[in-house]
C-alpha cells in the first residue's frame, strides 16, 4: 500500500535513512526483539506527563518503599527513615495531613529515589506523586508525573483491547497517543495548569501503575519518540472508538481553527460493519434528560431549563458534543444521532458510532491491522497530510527507525 507516502521522518540533522529489518523464525527472540518487549526505560529529556489520576477525593493511602524526597509546597521536608510505612493522606484546614503529621501547604510531593516505589491505595506508580488541594473543602487531587514513554504503556492498556488487537494497530495507537499527550503537555505548560491530561476519556484513558506486558512494550518501544506533525507543528491527534463510517472534522467537534489532518475521512472498515455500535438506540425519560441538562444550561445562560419534551439536533458540532457530555457519554455513545418521542415522557435517541468521531477510528484501525495495513498506512489514512517526526531524545538514544518507502 502507498497510503503512507506523505509520512516522512524529520531526523536530527535533516537526514533521512532507510533500513530494512529482516527477521528469521527462531524459537528464542533475538536480543533486539527481547529489548523491544521490555518496559520502556526512563529516557533523558523525554518529558514527564502530569496525569490527574484521582479527582476530588477525601483520602488516600500512601506508602513509599525506599528513599524519597518529601516537599510541602516548595519547602523540602527532612525524612528520618529510608522508607515510609502506610499512612492516610487527608486535606486538613490550611494544608495536608500525612498520618499524624500536618503540613501548611497546598501541595505535597513525593519523589522516590527508586522508580516504582511509591504506592497509592496499594498500587505502585511510576514517577513522582503530588497531592493538590482541589479548592473544595477537605478534598484534593492526585497527580502522577510519568515519563512519556512509560505513560503510553498505561494508555494502551486503558484505550485498547491489546490482547486481541493486531500489532500494527497498537503501534498506530502508540504514535497517536504520544502525539496527543505531547500536545497536551505543551498546551498545559503554556497555560500554567497543574496537570497535562486526565486519566479518563476526557483526555485518553490511562491505567495507573506500572505496566509490564511485552505486547504493549513492543508497540511503545518500536515507535519510541515518533509523533505526528503538520507543517512542523505538533497537533492533537484525536482518536475515538467507532466512527460509524466517516470520521468528523475536529473543528466541528472541539471548535477552533481547522487542522487539515483532522478534517475527517471515510472509514472503509467501519463501513463494512461488525461493531455493536454500527447502530444503537437508547430511550431516556424526558425528566432525566432535563435534570442532566439543567446545570449546563444554567452555567451557560443563567436561565432555568423547563421540561424537555422534544430535541431537534441541528448539527454534529460543538453544541452537540456538549449536549452528549451533559446527558452522559455512556447513555449517548456518539454525537451522530437523531432524537424523537417514544411515548409519553420518553425520548428515543438513535445513532451510529462511539466517541466524538474526530481523528483515528480505533475500531477501523484494528480492522485495518487485521487486513495487513501497517501502522504507517493506518496513520496516513486517518491523518492525511501529516508527517512522522522523531523527537530529539529518541534520536540521541540510538533510535534508527526510518521512513516507509
Amino acid at each position: 500500500m502507498n497510503h503512507a507516502k506523505t509520512l516522512r521522518y524529520l531526523l536530527a540533522g535533516g537526514t533521512v535513512g532507510f533500513l530494512l529489518l529482516l527477521f528469521s523464525c527462531k524459537e528464542l527472540p533475538t536480543r533486539e526483539e527481547a529489548q523491544l518487549a521490555e518496559p520502556p526505560r526512563m529516557l533523558p529529556d523525554a518529558p514527564a506527563i502530569l496525569v490527574l489520576v484521582k479527582d476530588g477525593i477525601e483520602q488516600a493511602r500512601l506508602e513509599v518503599k525506599g528513599r524519597f524526597r518529601l516537599q510541602a509546597g516548595d519547602k523540602e521536608i527532612p525524612t528520618r527513615n529510608a522508607s515510609l510505612g502506610e499512612v492516610v493522606v487527608k486535606a486538613a484546614d490550611g494544608g495536608f495531613a500525612l498520618g499524624v503529621q500536618q503540613f501548611a501547604a497546598d501541595t505535597i510531593t513525593i519523589t522516590p529515589e527508586t522508580p516504582g516505589s511509591v504506592f497509592v491505595d496499594g498500587k505502585a506508580w511510576p514517577g513522582w506523586v503530588r497531592f493538590v488541594r482541589s479548592g473544595a473543602p477537605l478534598k484534593f487531587h492526585v497527580i502522577n508525573a510519568v515519563n512519556l514513554e512509560e505513560y503510553l504503556c498505561g494508555v494502551i492498556a486503558g484505550e485498547t483491547p491489546w490482547r486481541s488487537w493486531p500489532e500494527e494497530a497498537l503501534k498506530a495507537q502508540a504514535i497517536a497517543s504520544r502525539t496527543y499527550a505531547l500536545h497536551a503537555h505543551l498546551t498545559a505548560r503554556r497555560a500554567g495548569r497543574p496537570f497535562d491530561v486526565t486519566a479518563d476519556q476526557m483526555s485518553q484513558v490511562f491505567v495507573a501503575g506500572i505496566i509490564d506486558q511485552p505486547t504493549i512494550s513492543r508497540a511503545v518501544n518500536f515507535t519510541r519518540g515518533m509523533v505526528l506533525t503538520y507543517q512542523g507543528m505538533i497537533f492533537p491527534a484525536y482518536f475515538h472508538a467507532v466512527c460509524g463510517g466517516h470520521t468528523e472534522d475536529a473543528s466541528k467537534v472541539f471548535g477552533g481553527g481547522k487542522t487539515p489532518p483532522l478534517s475527517g475521512v471515510a472509514c472503509p472498515y467501519c463501513r463494512q460493519g461488525g461493531s455493536r455500535y454500527d447502530e444503537w438506540s437508547v430511550e431516556i425519560k424526558a425528566e432525566d434528560v432535563t435534570a442532566r441538562l439543567r446545570p449546563a444550561v444554567h452555567s451557560k445562560t443563567g436561565k432555568q431549563l423547563g421540561l424537555v419534551r422534544l430535541i431537534e439536533p441541528v448539527d454534529t458540532g460543538v453544541s452537540k458534543r456538549e449536549f452528549r457530555l451533559a446527558v452522559g457519554p455512556r447513555e449517548l455513545p456518539s454525537t451522530l444521532f437523531t432524537a424523537a418521542r417514544a411515548g409519553t415522557g420518553v425520548l428515543r435517541f438513535t445513532g451510529k458510532g462511539f466517541g466524538h468521531g474526530a481523528g483515528m477510528c480505533q475500531y477501523g484501525a484494528s480492522r485495518m491491522g487485521q487486513a495487513g495495513w501497517t501502522h504507517f498506512d493506518i496513520l496516513a489514512w486517518y491523518y492525511k497530510g501529516a508527517r512522522l517526526s522523531l523527537l530529539p531524545y529518541a534520536a540521541r538514544n540510538g533510535n534508527t527507525e526510518t521512513a516507509p518507502k
